[in-house]
């Protein structure tokens, strides 16, 4: 079995962003050249315990985890954010987007 690397995970995760619309990047800067979040760019977090998906959900840096708050292995994140994917992929076709 291959091992997943941490550039397969940043790239669905940026197929997602493409997908959906959403920025590329979690952080801008505004008119004033001062940090801002980009909100509703989805990218990856991650602690000791494994990976997990965040979404950008206020200016305020505040984040939601659409595909839950358990840590994964990198394994695991592939399969789920795969599987994002192909939901958002499909539920578009199904309405002609």
């Amino acid at each position: 079995m291959e091992r997943i690397k941490e550039s397969q995970l940043q790239h669905l995760v940026s197929r997602i962003n493409v997908v959906t619309g959403s920025p590329e990047l979690p952080w801008g800067l505004d008119l004033n050249k001062l940090p801002s979040a980009n909100i509703g760019n989805y990218h990856l977090a991650s602690n000791l315990y494994g990976w997990n998906l965040q979404r950008m959900h206020n200016a305020s840096g505040g984040v939601t985890t659409p595909i839950g708050s358990t840590s994964l292995s990198k394994r695991e994140m592939y399969g789920q954010l795969y599987a994002f994917l192909r939901g958002i992929e499909t539920a578009r076709e199904l309405v002609g987007a």
